[in-house]
């Protein structure tokens, strides 16, 4: 290739991965206009007891701070519910084994996703073993914030 044709190609790529940036700063701008992008919500949940050789269970409610809606058209996910992971960590000295499962999305009417009810469940493999520690729940999806204030707060009302 000689001198021009390389400043040519030079140019052209240029001039690519500019046009590249811009349409990255266009979907980040909408995404800050109306709030929809991948988000993560954690939790810490605090378990202790005394835990038996078969699993007794609790049900935990937890509320998010993000609309979870099924956008599955825009984006590469075909999940309709958020996307729900967990662990423990346990801080005394015998290890329990801890589950966690979703047993209900709770909803709006306009089908957005806004909390669940999750069930805990701890069994040890020997009886009457004592434990603290913590179960570690996360939820990723396409969402945008729960706007939570109320008009007093914002000088309205």
């Amino acid at each position: 290739m000689s001198g021009p044709q390389i400043q040519q190609m030079e140019k052209a790529l240029k001039g690519l991965t500019i046009g590249t940036v811009q349409s990255m700063n266009e979907a980040a701008d909408r995404a800050a206009k109306d709030g929809l992008i991948e988000r993560e919500e954690q939790f810490q949940i605090e378990v202790s007891g005394t835990a038996e050789e078969f699993f007794d269970w609790s049900i935990a409610e937890i509320k998010f701070g993000t609309l979870f809606t099924n956008a599955t058209g825009q984006r590469d996910s075909e999940l309709e519910q958020p996307h729900f992971t967990y662990g423990a960590s346990i801080i005394t000295a015998t290890p329990v084994g801890v589950l966690a499962s979703v047993m209900e999305w709770i909803e709006t009417d306009r089908k957005e996703i806004v909390g669940c009810k999750l069930a805990i469940g701890v069994a040890a493999s020997d009886r009457h073993t004592k434990f603290r520690g913590f179960l570690h729940a996360s939820f990723q999806g396409y969402g945008a914030p729960n706007n939570t204030f109320m008009p007093e707060d914002i000088g309205e009302g």
